[in-house]
């Protein structure tokens, strides 16, 4: 059984899809890929004594979430840190202004990294290198699955889709049945979230993808019935 993550699903006020899946290798990005090579990014230094500095990206997609960016930032320094900027997001309550948002993220992430990583992590979050993932991942997720990106999460357990923790189980069962028949499993790629760090998919796996907003409460629910599974599985490994 592997379980992996691809953060959020939701709209945002302007209607927009900001979130998805977490993917590379297909075609269809060329476009998105190459739109951050012609991007422009302009850096503004402001006076010596305020030691400050302003960032203005355009890119040819609506602006994506600095919460997500974070949480990619973080997998890429270490990819436990995710599943700890997971935890941490899913137990804070989100502050309502803009600036109180950024130092809030900030603070979350800060705490998982070394003092002198943590000093450079808001220049990193404020160069938006993580965007294009981010946006990326919300493509991806609006053509696989177009009829659930109104939903806060859901998860595809083995090609059967559970809406909410109550049908994890339902679909945790169909998956199984459906293993005799080689039925279809989400693919997994190089980039993905995966809990317990596995990347192989073997014979008789069943692969289960969260698809959930970062910090909802749905989200957290699914994720610890769903790690709680491959945790359970991997105790029973080493006792064997």
């Amino acid at each position: 059984f592997y379980f992996t993550i691809h953060h959020g699903i939701r709209l945002d006020k302007s209607g927009q899809f900001p979130l998805g899946r977490v993917s590379t290798g297909r075609s269809m990005w060329r476009g998105p890929l190459l739109a951050v090579v012609f991007c422009s990014i302009t850096l503004h230094l402001s006076a010596a004594v305020e030691k400050g500095a302003s960032v203005t990206l355009a890119a040819r997609w609506p602006g994506t979430s600095y919460l997500l960016e974070a949480a990619e930032m973080l997998a890429a320094e270490d990819p436990a840190h995710f599943w700890d900027f997971l935890r941490i997001a899913s137990e804070t309550k989100e502050p309502a202004g803009t600036e109180q948002c950024w130092s809030h993220i900030m603070a979350m992430a800060s705490g998982l990294l070394p003092p002198s990583i943590a000093q450079l992590s808001p220049m990193v979050l404020s160069s938006r290198q993580y965007s294009a993932k981010v946006e990326m991942n919300r493509q991806l997720v609006s053509q696989l699955y177009p009829d659930e990106i109104q939903a806060c999460c859901f998860a595809d357990v083995g090609g059967h889709i559970a809406r909410g923790p109550a049908e994890l189980a339902a679909a945790l069962d169909a998956a199984q049945r459906d293993m005799a028949r080689s039925a279809h499993q989400p693919q997994l790629f190089e980039v993905d979230h995966i809990f317990g760090g596995h990347k192989s998919q073997g014979e008789g796996q069943i692969v289960a993808v969260l698809y959930g907003a970062l910090g909802a409460q749905c989200t957290w629910d699914m994720h610890v019935v769903l790690s709680g599974i491959v945790q359970q599985q991997q105790q029973q490994q080493q006792q064997q």
